[in-house]
């Protein structure tokens, strides 16, 4: 399996739609989250941004921060902690839409750049199983929720209440 996190999403939601997960204290199911982020995905496109653009890395302080990070990362966008005004474009095909978009994702895809450094799709989705100190702390709430619907995938159990945020990041 790839370690896009489109195909992270769409795989959790095609094996277990209807398992309940917890992120940021708010339950939700997997098909639904991942219907958020799909629609969130079209948003983006519609509103003429393509893949390797630059989009404001948020506060993960909120349920629908995550699932607008989520519906980036459907794109190809980049999260930065700098103005992206300030980007450039990378020089990617111009997709018209999330299914061509997610097809050009692959684990090296560019998914943030916090302080100068580049993080991909694979290292976000490594983090979440193995060691998420091994990323900036700003990515712990969104990767707490990666790895609340990879464990619903799996069958590890009961989504993300068995992972504190606190002891996500570095």
């Amino acid at each position: 399996m790839s370690l896009a996190i489109p195909y992270l999403l769409d795989a959790a939601a095609e094996t277990g739609p209807d398992e309940v997960i917890t992120i940021l204290e708010e339950r939700i199911t997997v098909g639904t989250f991942n219907d958020r982020t799909q629609a969130g995905a079209d948003r983006f496109l519609a509103d003429g941004l393509r893949p390797g653009d630059s989009i404001r890395l948020p506060s993960f302080d909120s349920l629908a921060s995550i699932i607008d990070s989520l519906a980036a990362a459907r794109v190809g966008l980049v999260l930065s902690d700098m103005d992206p005004t300030t980007h450039a474009r990378t020089n990617r095909p111009l997709p018209t839409d999330r299914y061509v978009s997610e097809s050009l994702l692959w684990s090296e895809s560019a998914f943030a750049s916090i302080g100068g450094d580049m993080i991909t799709h694979g290292r976000v989705i490594r983090a979440a199983r193995q060691d998420a100190r091994t990323l900036p702390s700003e990515l712990g709430p969104l990767l707490h929720a990666i790895r609340a619907v990879e464990q619903s995938v799996i069958g590890t159990g009961g989504g993300s209440d068995t992972i504190p945020v606190d002891q996500l990041g570095r």
